[in-house]
């Protein structure tokens, strides 16, 4: 290996933790602040206090940041149990806000591990035992640059590894599902639904959860986030005791949610306004544009809108948070009480109009293909009414599902909408969308003139 790139020097030294660089460390109210590099942050990690942060903002070189830092007094134990939980994080923020600093980094994998062999960094820094640089230290800041160096190689450049380490994102896992509803001006053109994760890559790449096709979008142009507030670490937030309560705190209070949106330096912009909800009355906001991996925080209730480059596709975002508690706590309630449970969930209930079903399609094939989407649970599909021709004894060709929530029924409505169906002669495409009338309505009027047409 050589030399240069073991000792951090040279065309090398951008993988010093004292490398000028953009930082950005969260304040207990939530807003991130720059720091000069990732040493100056690691040393702000020392203490919440606002006045302290601001003193090592203020530094104007990483001695002097050093200098600064140690008015707070921490054991040797506690410090590098500091640098263990913070550092990753830091690392991964300076390289995800330099285009130039990832690329850098990303060219030194030919030289095989990153190892940090500066006798000054310390025993617990880098591969030295002691001042003459010989001997065999834990080198955690190598270990670390190898592993960030690993994701910023991965097919969405490292993006949702930022993220998780960000936002501290595992205490989010699972607890929130987003419905994505896409425009074209006033019309709707489907809804996706993102869950079983809490961070979400927008963009051109293919490894994007959704995948964007305008020109003007990057090819990793976004990140939707459900993650607590963010705040800074104290001290004591380093042991491992209390980064497990914390969450254990997020998953047992969805409330405490936010919806992150990131813009991850796209060329042309991410841009979003919200509202408190779909029929909020007055003027839509403007659009605003998001500042490079700033993260803009929307409460859960949001009704969240973006718009990527210069498309003019928008995505109105919802969120559901705390379902997974719902849904067991309704469990229980239809166990304990069937027949009650069942009088609330009619009261809530959707219907969603599917046309273009097989004449020779059975309610048992329809439950079948909405069972196939995976757009919803099975037991949320509470009814289907499948209208019959007197005549032939086959279906009408359209039915109504009864689906035990909107979010659920727009869902199946997006995954059965445009969806192929049956076998040879009669294989048809579906239409679905949420039932506005009554059963015999403009739907099903709608639907047998389609029929003659075909006929």
């Amino acid at each position: 290996m050589a030399k240069a790139f073991h000792h951090f020097t040279g065309e090398y030294a951008f993988l010093s933790n004292a490398y000028p660089c953009e930082v950005r460390l969260a304040d207990g109210a939530g807003a991130t602040h720059q720091f000069a590099s990732v040493e100056h942050a690691l040393q702000a990690c020392k203490s919440s206090e606002e006045a302290f942060r601001a003193t090592i903002r203020a530094a104007k070189d990483v001695r002097t940041a050093r200098a600064a830092g140690r008015a707070v007094k921490l054991e040797r134990s506690a410090w590098y149990a500091l640098a263990q939980e913070r550092a990753p994080a830091l690392l991964r923020d300076k390289f995800r806000r330099s285009r130039a600093l990832r690329s850098m980094l990303a060219e030194t994998a030919s030289l095989g591990p990153i190892e940090c062999g500066e006798a000054r960094a310390g025993p617990y820094w880098s591969t030295a035992s002691g001042t003459s640089g010989h001997g065999a230290g834990k080198d955690v800041l190598g270990k670390m640059l190898t592993a960030v160096r690993d994701a910023v190689r991965a097919d969405d450049g490292g993006a949702v590894d930022w993220a998780r380490h960000f936002f501290g994102d595992k205490c989010a896992r699972d607890a929130a599902r987003l419905s994505v509803e896409a425009f074209r001006g006033e019309e709707s053109l489907g809804t996706e639904v993102l869950e079983g994760d809490s961070v979400h890559l927008w963009g051109k790449h293919a490894a994007c959860d959704v995948v964007l096709a305008h020109g003007s979008i990057s090819r990793q142009h976004a990140l939707l986030v459900v993650a607590p507030p963010l705040a800074a670490a104290s001290v004591a937030s380093a042991s491992a005791s209390a980064s497990q309560g914390a969450c254990a705190a997020a998953s047992t209070a969805p409330q405490e949610l936010r919806v992150f949106i990131v813009d991850l330096g796209s060329t042309h912009g991410t841009f979003v306004r919200a509202s408190s909800s779909r029929r909020s009355s007055g003027e839509r906001p403007s659009w605003m544009r998001l500042e490079a991996h700033v993260p803009r925080a929307f409460q859960p209730h949001e009704r969240i809108e973006l718009r990527f480059g210069a498309s003019t596709r928008r995505f109105v975002v919802e969120a559901e948070v705390g379902y997974v508690e719902r849904s067991k706590t309704a469990l229980l309630a239809r166990l304990a009480n069937p027949t009650e449970a069942l009088k609330v969930r009619e009261e809530d209930t959707v219907r969603v109009f599917v046309g273009g079903l097989p004449y020779g399609m059975g309610v048992d094939a329809i439950k079948a293909i909405v069972s196939e989407t995976r757009a919803c649970a099975d037991e949320m599909v509470i009814n289907i009414h499948l209208p019959m021709n007197v005549e032939t004894g086959k279906s009408r060709g359209f039915c109504f599902l009864k689906i035990g929530s909107v979010h659920a029924a727009r869902r199946v409505a997006g995954a059965l909408d445009g969806m192929d169906a049956g076998e040879g002669e009669e294989r048809r495409t579906l239409s679905a969308n949420l039932a506005k009338t009554s059963i015999g309505g403009k739907d099903e009027r709608r639907e047998r003139k389609r029929q003659r047409v075909e006929r």
